[in-house]
């Protein structure tokens, strides 16, 4: 906790505050001067924030072996981070954007940085340490997936983008969901409905779908359908030793909310996603 200083006090204090509640070496945040952060890229900016890959020279805190009873505090060599810059000089605001990154077991925070050009503050956080060449590589990022053809990083927000159903409340919805997905399998998706086809009413198929038709019903859903969707479900499929995105057509279930209980609803999803 001694011997260094943002210049800000508010944020002084919340570091310092985590660090005496830490319970190991490694887990430590840190307030790290800009200086010790270099080949900046930008990956994407939104709204209120910048993303940028970049490379933290100090490296981060590990525990070496010395012997079969002796451990010492090192650290890595430089390693990549992952730059949060926030548009704003709000003191607070940062606060609580960092309170919420403490609070994710996923993702580890090593510290807090501030851009002195701007006076514009970064929370710097870990570069995914699963990337790897058999995951293929990011078209975004240039850098390996974090997982089979998915770069967390970039595809989460990638997913949200190109796309709407005119409607503000599914948009939101669908979307917050989407930047919470974590492979490119389990993306959820506006469905344009040119895209199914072979519609059949459930009054077709009653005997095959009785007793689901009977849970159906008890959440109030207006209709229940079976159809192809002509682009199909996310595969992912391996083609000479190398993975690829795939869809594969698929039949399925359609249950239709009437919109005015979509409507009545407005102020829930819209709570929920935030």
């Amino acid at each position: 906790m001694h011997g260094w200083t943002s210049g800000d006090r508010k944020i002084n204090n919340i570091i310092k505050n985590f660090q005496r509640n830490a319970t190991k070496y490694e887990e430590v945040i840190e307030w790290i001067p800009s200086e010790k952060l270099i080949n900046l890229k930008k990956i994407r900016e939104e709204s209120e924030i910048i993303i940028f890959t970049a490379t933290w020279v100090d490296g981060i805190r590990t525990i070496n072996k010395i012997s079969n009873e002796k451990y010492e505090k090192s650290r890595s060599e430089q390693c990549g981070v992952i730059l949060i810059l926030y548009g704003t000089k709000k003191i607070n605001f940062v606060i609580k954007e960092f309170k919420k990154h403490m609070q994710q077991k996923k993702n580890s925070v090593y510290g807090i940085s501030k851009d002195m050009e701007t006076n514009h503050y970064i929370i710097v956080t870990q570069d995914e340490s699963m990337r790897r060449a058999s995951n293929g590589k990011c078209t975004n990022c240039d850098r390996y997936n974090t997982s089979l053809v998915w770069c967390q990083l970039c595809d989460p927000w990638r997913e949200t983008q190109g796309w709407t159903n005119e409607n503000k409340v599914i948009d939101v919805l669908i979307k917050g969901f989407q930047i919470n997905a974590t492979g490119y399998e389990n993306v959820i998706e506006w469905i344009p409905f040119d895209e199914l086809s072979n519609i059949i009413d459930i009054q077709n198929i009653k005997k095959e779908l009785n007793n689901e038709r009977s849970h159906l019903e008890t959440k109030e859903l207006d209709l229940v359908s079976r159809a192809t969707w002509k682009k199909g479900i996310r595969t992912v499929k391996c083609e000479s030793g190398n993975y690829k995105r795939s869809r594969t057509a698929s039949y399925v279930n359609l249950m239709e909310l009437q919109k005015k209980k979509i409507d009545k609803n407005d102020q829930g999803n819209i709570e929920y996603m935030e």
